[in-house]
């Protein structure tokens, strides 16, 4: 381990070489001993000591408490006071120069070795800390992605370059700023305060959100984030973030393609199957509403529309003459259809990597929470809420429209049929919901179109 040096600034002769020896006797090196605060500076600035022994007083046009100054703030080294003087307005001017410790003479061996270590120990310590602040700045100063920094009541304490770049706000416009912060868009405004308060509690991975510029152009950004606590209690919020606004046009440029794509298939399964034209379309905007109306996001009311549009894809697969048959079918012949209905439409489908269950929906959507369903019995919780969806939408077209096998319900018919399977062979919510479409006049617009 290497020896610590350390310099002895006294003035007087005797008192300096009885320090000098009581250092030596405890392992340390006193190579140097300087009797003006002029000689300390030098000395610390050519030799660089481990740590200044200062006494307060000194003869010259400078005291120890100037030399200390400089050197604590030039050069970086502990400094440790020695004085005879303890009365308030020395120690007062004395602190300002934020020495690392004070002994007041006569001293003890021990008390002497004890504030010594304590010096060093301090110093070292703040010097770590300095050095990974530097460290901190330099990572967020230099990132590539924009960063900021939330105090626990939302004001914002520290914005990256990266950001500023990006959102077109300057960091003085921001600090101290608390949400609702100016990149934040109004029609997503509840959508990212709720994100925000619950981000701050947990932190987040994945979250995306919408915001916008200074010139009010807007962007996507992915954020992930992490509440930095210190015994439980949140010191402050540091959230990174990704532009992701060519990676969300490409996905809704494909999303739309898939969209598209879904309804030309779905256009054409009427020319196979003439008697369930517009069967699909019309199963997909009721599926589309019935997610608004039970809360769901835009993205997941999109994939119920093509999940309703595909709901029958099974069809291509079943036998032309068992398709079109006119009367009833034996169990043999029913038998197979479902089969081909349901499982020919998840063989169809679940080679397509689409962004919603749709293959789920076309496998399962005449199961029924009751388990009276088809074609594996599933019930409850088994059923994911996009396949009850689908599945009521399904069975409320079928008696809304005129088939090979029956003319077309009465509404009250419907909504009979509603309350009868509610809670039962339907789920509540949307049973409901799908009532309020009925009553509303809502199906009449879907079955107009």
């Amino acid at each position: 381990m290497e020896r610590v040096q350390i310099l002895v600034v006294e003035d007087e002769g005797v008192v300096a070489r009885d320090i000098q020896r009581t250092l030596e006797n405890l392992g340390h090196d006193v190579p140097w001993v300087a009797s003006s605060a002029e000689e300390a500076m030098r000395i610390s600035s050519e030799q660089h000591p481990s740590l200044v022994l200062m006494d307060i007083v000194l003869q010259g046009e400078m005291d120890g408490m100037e030399a200390a100054e400089y050197i604590r703030t030039h050069l970086d080294i502990p400094v440790v006071y020695l004085t005879a003087y303890a009365d308030d307005r020395v120690l007062q001017r004395a602190k300002v120069t934020e020495p690392f410790g004070y002994i007041l003479k006569p001293f003890q061996e021990r008390e002497l070795h004890s504030v010594i270590e304590t010096a060093l120990y301090k110093h070292q310590m703040e010097r770590k800390l300095r050095e990974s602040e530097r460290f901190s700045t330099s990572l967020l100063l230099n990132s590539a992605g924009p960063i900021v920094v939330l105090s626990p009541d939302t004001s914002v304490r520290y914005v990256n370059p990266a950001l500023e770049a990006l959102t077109g706000f300057t960091a003085g416009e921001l600090f101290g700023r608390k949400a609702p912060y100016p990149w934040w868009t109004e029609e997503t405004l509840e959508k990212t305060r709720r994100d925000l308060s619950e981000a701050m509690q947990e932190g987040a991975t994945h979250l995306e959100e919408l915001f916008q510029k200074k010139s009010g152009e807007r962007f996507w950004v992915e954020i992930r984030s992490q509440p930095v606590t210190t015994e439980g209690r949140l010191e402050y919020y540091l959230a990174t973030w990704a532009d992701i606004t060519e990676r969300k046009r490409t996905n809704e440029f494909l999303e739309k393609l898939f969209v598209q794509l879904a309804e030309t298939i779905s256009t054409a399964m009427a020319y196979r199957d003439p008697y369930t034209a517009g069967h699909g379309r019309r199963v997909g905007e009721l599926a589309r509403l019935v997610g608004g109306k039970l809360g769901l996001d835009e993205g997941r009311s999109k994939g119920l529309y093509v999940a309703g549009l595909l709901h029958d894809i099974g069809n291509l697969s079943v036998p032309e003459d068992l398709l079109i048959k006119r009367g009833r079918m034996n169990p043999e012949e029913l038998a197979l259809l479902r089969a081909h209905h349901t499982r020919g439409g998840y063989e169809i489908l679940s080679g397509v990597e689409f962004p919603w269950p749709v293959a789920d929906v076309a496998l399962h959507h005449h199961e029924r929470i009751d388990g009276s369903g088809y074609p594996d019995g599933l019930r409850g919780d088994e059923l994911s809420l996009e396949v009850q969806i689908v599945g009521v939408c399904d069975t409320v077209d079928e008696m809304n429209s005129s088939g090979i096998y029956h003319a077309a319900r009465s509404k009250k018919e419907m909504l009979a049929e509603l309350t009868r399977g509610r809670g039962a062979t339907y789920g509540v919510d949307v049973a409901d919901a799908m009532t309020g479409i009925i009553r509303s006049g809502e199906l009449d617009r879907v079955s107009a179109e």
